[in-house]
C-alpha cells in the first residue's frame, strides 16, 4: 500500500529554495574539490548537491543523546562510499557535527581466520564476500562503543587492507575522539538476508 512504509520523521518536501541557496553558496568550494576527487562530472554538481544537502539536513535534525546511526544500502559501485563521503563533508561543514564512518568491507574476519573457516567448514570461506567471512560482533561492538562515547573516550575503527588480504594491525586502525554526532554505515545490498542456499 502506499505510505505504508513512510517515516513521518522524513521532511515533506524539499528544502526551502533560501536555506538550500544560502547552504550551497557556503558548500559549493568543497563540493566541487570532493567531486573532483571522486572524478565525478562538474554538470551534475547541482542535482547532487539537492539530494545530499537535503539528506544531510535531514540527518542534522534527529536530535539524540546517543550517536545517530545512519545505515546505507547498495549493490557493489552504487555510490555508497561517494554518499557517505559527502555527508561527512557537509554534515561536518555546514552542521557542525562530527561523523565517522564505517564500512563493513573493514570487518572482513582475519586472513588466519578465514583459512580456519575454510579448513573447517567450506573451502569458499578463505574468500572474502562470502557471507559469513564478516566479523559481525565486530562490527556491532564498534558501533555501540560509537553510540555511547563521550567526549574523553577514544575508538578506533577496524581497517582491512586487500592488497594484503587481512585485517590492519589495531594499532594502525584510524582512531576517534569524543562523541560522535552521526556515524554513516556502509552496507553492501549483497549482505542482507538472504536464505540459505543448498549444497550442490
Amino acid at each position: 500500500m502506499p505510505g505504508e512504509y513512510s517515516n513521518p520523521a522524513w521532511p515533506e518536501g524539499p528544502m526551502d529554495p533560501a536555506t538550500y541557496s544560502e547552504q550551497w553558496e557556503k558548500i559549493r568550494p568543497a563540493f566541487f574539490a570532493a567531486m573532483q576527487e571522486h572524478r565525478l562530472p562538474e554538470n551534475s554538481a547541482e542535482y547532487l548537491a539537492k539530494v545530499y544537502l537535503l539528506l544531510a539536513s535531514w540527518i542534522a535534525s534527529q536530535k539524540s543523546k546517543e550517536t545517530l546511526i545512519v545505515g546505507i544500502n547498495g549493490a557493489q559501485g552504487s555510490g555508497k562510499s561517494t554518499l557517505c563521503d559527502f555527508l561527512r563533508l557537509i554534515l561536518t561543514d555546514l552542521h557542525g557535527q562530527r561523523v565517522a564512518v564505517l564500512s563493513i568491507d573493514d570487518l572482513y574476519r582475519t586472513r588466519a581466520e578465514r583459512e580456519a573457516l575454510a579448513r573447517d567448514v567450506h573451502p569458499l570461506l578463505v574468500t572474502r564476500g562470502v557471507p559469513g567471512t564478516h566479523d559481525i560482533s565486530l562490527g556491532f561492538e564498534i558501533l555501540a562503543r560509537l553510540r555511547t562515547a563521550r567526549d574523553e573516550d577514544s575508538n578506533r575503527l577496524p581497517a582491512f587492507d586487500k592488497a594484503s588480504d587481512d585485517r590492519r594491525p589495531e594499532a594502525d586502525w584510524p582512531e576517534f575522539t569524543g562523541v560522535r554526532t552521526s556515524c554513516c554505515s556502509r552496507v553492501g545490498a549483497w549482505a542482507r538476508r538472504r536464505s540459505p542456499q543448498p549444497h550442490c
